[in-house]
């Protein structure tokens, strides 16, 4: 299929962005955009921001999205519940679906590069952009052009694959910190680590698709306290990677297998594996509070909170999901 005529999907997650700066991403999606191009907002957890957003869509003056742009609001703010709602509810065929954060601003080429590197390779089931900006941009970048990965500021599935995903059921853990990296294993073991050994090759990376964020002051208050958090959440990724791990690649077992929270995945693994926890856990007291709070986190989650509600769309001849 050529790209002109392409139908392409680009999912923008966010939660805790300022209104000015998602805004800046959607229309930067929009620039990049290919062929016919919807672009999905899924705003997790912040009802106002989804308000706010809207407001500045309808203000005059800003360009408006060649194709379909459609804002969802859900209650719960978790990304990977965010990831699995699209995949098994909004979307609708689309040839290949982009995923990007919601305060990165794609290059303009970004979509077009990756697009074509993914749907052109044999074998190739999804693909990820590479960071140019920042301290660390460049080692990751170096090690990702030789090592493979699937970065989630900006990474992709073919569309082929997410009809294999919606078929076998197959989600990721609601609570997950690491969604991309577990996406990343999906792809990477061909959704099958049974029968299939993992494969970098599986998934693109290209090393010109790419974006930018927004500078922040490094001494500023939030930057230091979003550090924090960052800090945490990386302990916590430890631990789910750890269990997943287990569950892939030494039991062989498919993802549709997995449990339906990253609290009850590590919480078995922490209870099957006790050395294996022990070691991980080790003297890292943010390990140790990390599985104190995967503990306290409810096994499961009312469809009324993880659900997406449609809000706004524009451009959009078909505005789905039916299943919701």
């Amino acid at each position: 299929m050529q790209a002109e005529s392409a139908r392409w999907g680009v999912v923008l997650f966010a939660a805790r962005e300022a209104p000015g700066v998602l805004i800046r991403s959607i229309e930067a999606a929009r620039v990049a955009a290919v062929g016919r191009t919807t672009i999905d907002v899924m705003v997790n957890g912040n009802a106002s921001l989804v308000t706010s957003v809207v407001a500045l869509l309808q203000s005059p003056g800003v360009p408006q999205v060649n194709g379909c742009l459609r804002m969802w609001s859900i209650p719960h703010g978790d990304k990977a519940n965010a990831w699995n709602q699209y995949l098994h509810h909004i979307w609708r065929g689309e040839e290949i679906a982009f995923f990007v954060d919601g305060y990165v601003q794609l290059q303009p080429d970004a979509l077009g590069l990756l697009g074509k590197a993914v749907l052109d390779g044999p074998g190739v089931l999804g693909g990820s952009g590479v960071p140019t900006q920042g301290r660390s941009a460049k080692a990751l970048r170096a090690n990702m052009l030789v090592n493979g990965g699937f970065h989630g500021n900006l990474c992709c599935i073919q569309g082929d694959v997410i009809q294999r995903l919606k078929d076998r059921g197959i989600k990721l853990p609601v609570g997950l910190y690491r969604t991309d990296s577990l996406m990343g294993a999906f792809l990477a073991y061909n959704l099958d680590p049974g029968t299939d050994p993992w494969a970098d090759e599986r998934i693109a990376v290209h090393p010109d698709a790419s974006w930018r964020v927004d500078a922040q002051p490094v001494w500023h208050v939030s930057a230091l306290r979003s550090h924090w958090k960052r800090m945490l959440r990386q302990a916590r990724g430890v631990l789910e990677l750890a269990a997943f791990r287990e569950h892939a690649a030494v039991r062989r077992l498919p993802p549709e297998r997995l449990p339906d929270t990253a609290s009850a995945m590590v919480s078995a693994w922490v209870r099957d594996c006790p050395q294996d926890a022990r070691q991980a856990l080790g003297w890292h007291p943010l390990r140790w509070w990390a599985l104190r709070q995967l503990r306290r986190e409810s096994a499961g989650l009312g469809a009324a909170n993880v659900t997406p509600t449609l809000v706004w769309s524009n451009g959009c001849t078909h505005i789905g999901p039916s299943a919701l």
